[in-house]
């Protein structure tokens, strides 16, 4: 019996998206083990065909089954039961497992949605796809309110907004309009901001993607001139480079700078975080602090204190460090505060906190697209922490 609860507190945090890494495999294991495993998880996780065979087992007269046995013992009858043609006799003596085992999973879907609900009186929705360009003479051009199609059209560049909200940069050599001189290409620069609650996407002039997390910034010359192409950040950054080894891309952020070597990296660079995080994905890439240099491999993380311009290089979990680019939050062995830290900026909270909080780090992965609420619940689930909201503030109490 505490084997099936087990499992059905598993298929409940798979419903939520609480599954931690460890619970991820332990219900991969236990689907892998036989067919019929995979059956009942598939009926469950669809809640109309689950609410369909709870309804056929209410009306399930197991008596009438067991006396219908009795009297045609050598009879093979089959009763449809959801998603199985079970034998009368298999019925009635699973009913109780099937009852408990669905009816749980139904129970704890519905409670927690009324727990979030009812514990907390106010709510916030999570961030959306909004940013802010800066065009060179100044003038801002608010992304999340512009229609989709062409945004400007500035040189020899078509600035549009994708249906999906990317902010998209296309060189017209058709229509290249007024051209402006290699001297005016160096000092035209645009700026592409996210405000707290916010994220985008570009594509720069050269076919490079940039992701913009929330209250993060890429500012880049309209035209890539010289040698080198150069952009600078704040905040976090996730590129997919157009790779040119006759010009490199280079990225600045705080006092180094990263060029890549054909690559997908990340840059975490926070001002309110103690060190700035780059993070390679694919590919190869160079950091520079003062004079000193390290070339990063897929999977490395060069660590920069702002106190300390020493670069560290550690092995991490590249899932981990974009998540928040694949849309969710995850946590491994993280603190309260680097965890709110994350909320505030996505949406767009002020947080304060009262009493001596746990200082024990926190598991879990749970989508984005999730109101505060849901995720507050799955951190006060571990008993460490309590949350209050009160319009867009955030209070954390032991």
């Amino acid at each position: 019996m505490e084997e099936n609860l087990r499992i059905a507190d598993l298929i409940t945090a798979y419903l939520h998206g609480h599954l931690t890494q460890t619970e991820e495999t332990e219900l991969n294991n236990w689907l892998q083990e036989k067919r019929e495993n995979k059956l009942l998880f598939e009926s469950i996780v669809n809640e109309q065909q689950l609410d369909a065979d709870f309804n056929a087992l209410k009306s399930f007269d197991s008596e009438k089954a067991l006396e219908h046995v009795k009297k045609h013992p050598q009879k093979n009858i089959t009763q449809k039961v959801g998603y199985l043609g079970w034998p009368w006799m298999a019925a009635a003596a699973s009913i109780i497992f099937i009852l408990g085992f669905g009816g749980y999973v139904v129970w704890h879907r519905n409670h927690t949605v009324q727990f979030v609900t009812s514990h907390f009186r106010n709510d916030v929705a999570p961030g959306k796809n909004k940013a802010i360009l800066t065009l060179a003479n100044g003038k801002k051009i608010y992304i999340s309110d512009a229609l989709s199609g062409t945004v400007v059209q500035q040189a020899n560049l078509q600035i549009r907004k994708s249906a999906n909200g990317q902010i998209v940069y296309t060189v017209n050599n058709k229509n290249p309009g007024p051209t402006l001189s290699k001297e005016e290409e160096g000092i035209a620069f645009n700026t592409v901001e996210t405000p707290l609650g916010g994220q985008t996407s570009v594509i720069l002039p050269d076919g490079t993607i940039a992701y913009l997390d929330a209250a993060s910034s890429i500012k880049f010359p309209i035209a890539f001139a010289g040698n080198v192409r150069k952009v600078a950040i704040t905040g976090q950054v996730y590129f997919e480079v157009v790779h040119n080894p006759v010009r490199p891309f280079q990225v600045t952020v705080g006092n180094q700078t990263i060029e890549d070597i054909g690559t997908h990296f990340n840059i975490n660079a926070y001002n309110d975080e103690p060190v700035i995080k780059s993070t390679l994905i694919e590919g190869a890439i160079k950091i520079t602090v003062n004079n000193q240099s390290k070339i990063l491999y897929p999977d490395q993380q060069a660590v920069v204190s702002l106190a300390n311009n020493g670069i560290k290089v550690n092995h991490v979990d590249p899932e981990e460090v974009i998540a928040w680019k694949n849309g969710y939050f995850r946590f491994n062995n993280e603190s309260i505060q680097s965890i709110m830290l994350k909320l505030a900026r996505w949406y767009d909270i002020k947080v304060s906190y009262q009493n001596n909080i746990s200082s024990e780090g926190f598991y879990g992965t749970i989508s984005r697209n999730k109101n505060i609420s849901e995720v507050l619940n799955l951190l006060e689930s571990t008993q460490s922490v309590h949350f209050q909201i009160e319009g867009r503030r955030v209070t954390v109490s032991k």
